[in-house]
């Protein structure tokens, strides 16, 4: 069922935050690269995920533009799970030494331990 003249114009996982000079993006969600793009986003200097699921990492790869423009690799903060995840079972390639400076994104996974709680 399409609704005509919906304002609902919603984009997928992803947060960024800007603190003093650092700028955040907490999950990179399959529509990064539009968001990004209607923000202006030029730099990200880290992105933590909350969990591995195709809907908060799908936008992964749309991080290649920001490893362009920076030596250093990426770091990627979240949990040791979601990292073994990420790395084991999603995004194996990016983690593979041959890739790692071919204009693929530098990921640098660091291990944060945290609990997240609604109630």
């Amino acid at each position: 069922m399409q609704i005509k003249q919906s304002k609902d114009k919603r984009f997928r996982s992803s947060v960024l935050v800007r603190a003093g000079d650092q700028t955040i993006l907490v999950d990179s969600g399959p529509d990064l690269r539009m968001q990004a793009l209607r923000e202006g986003l030029r730099e990200i200097d880290a992105v933590i995920y909350t969990h591995a699921h195709l809907d908060h990492i799908a936008g992964f790869d749309e991080l290649r533009a920001f490893c362009w423009r920076k030596a250093e690799p990426l770091p990627l903060h979240g949990t040791k799970s979601c990292l073994r995840d990420f790395k084991e079972n999603c995004m194996k390639w990016a983690f593979f030494p041959q890739t790692q400076n071919i204009g693929y994104v530098r990921p640098d996974a660091r291990v944060i331990e945290w609990a997240i709680s609604l109630w």
